[in-house]
């Protein structure tokens, strides 16, 4: 029987399935457990442990705490009142995956789809607000303040990994605005910036010479303002590749044996040092 697979990404909180000959290895590494500030991917937030359970992680962001298992894959969402009383706990599919919003205040569950795939909105009382349906089948989904949102990463795929994926911009309606496709992408990282108007984009095209590493800068429409190639044998080694900080998108990658760090705005390149 196929199951599903979701490809290589390092794409936001997204499980990923590995298929080995007859090994299965699921692992959830959680972008929204590290959103506390909305810098990116490599922003921590505080972890807890419930107090019924001290074995069971806790990532806290305010009212709306995830709660994960051993591996770190998110199982409930708790919702709590202002003066810290639980009122709603949410339990997560297999194929659920929780994002959350910079200000905290407005919760995604996307539900995992191959040919398609669906987010469901909640406030952080823990009510249902929307329910968008039929989205692009890509790994990720970052959801802005306003509700806008972006799908992105490689395809959904069922069997092995997909060479396929793209960049999807939605409106808070759920309506598509634009949409970018590639047919050779290995993976992505994305995150808002500029006061959520901007969306940096990290990505690596697939070649037989060993592929181009770029960074593009979209407007929240998804028209593209510019793309930076990076130089030839730069290596996206650590999903801690991108980060946004204080509007400044760094980027940390390989090249050759050495560690760099490219800094830039939403014009473009700032510069480049040594190191991470």
């Amino acid at each position: 029987m196929k199951m599903p697979v979701m490809s290589i990404a390092f794409v936001g909180n997204a499980k990923m399935l590995f298929v080995g000959c007859s090994v299965f290895f699921l692992m959830q590494h959680t972008s929204a457990a590290k959103e506390n500030s909305r810098v990116s991917v490599s922003t921590s937030s505080s972890v807890l442990h419930d107090a019924k359970d001290a074995n069971v992680p806790v990532s806290d962001y305010g009212r709306i705490k995830f709660k994960n298992n051993s591996r770190g894959a998110s199982t409930a969402i708790e919702f709590y009142d202002a003066v810290g009383k639980k009122r709603k706990e949410i339990k997560l599919g297999d194929w659920d995956y929780p994002r959350i919003t910079e200000n905290k205040k407005t919760l995604g569950i996307q539900k995992f789809g191959i040919h398609s795939q669906a987010l469901v909105i909640y406030n952080e009382a823990g009510e249902k607000i929307k329910e968008h349906a039929h989205l692009r089948p890509y790994g990720a989904i970052k959801i802005a303040n306003d509700s806008g949102f972006v799908v992105y990463g490689t395809r959904n795929s069922l069997d092995g990994f997909s060479a396929k994926g793209g960049i999807a911009f939605y409106d808070a309606g759920g309506q598509i605005k634009k949409e970018v496709v590639f047919d050779r992408l290995w993976g992505g990282f994305g995150e808002y910036f500029g006061a959520e108007n901007h969306f940096a984009f990290l990505y690596k095209i697939l070649a037989k010479s060993g592929g181009v590493v770029a960074l593009r800068c979209y407007a929240k429409s998804g028209d593209m303002l510019w793309e930076y190639p990076f130089e030839p044998g730069s290596y996206i080694y650590s999903k801690e590749a991108l980060s946004i900080i204080s509007d400044t998108i760094h980027v940390r990658l390989l090249l050759g044996k050495k560690k760099y760090t490219w800094s830039f705005d939403k014009h473009g390149l700032i510069g480049r040092a040594e190191g991470w």
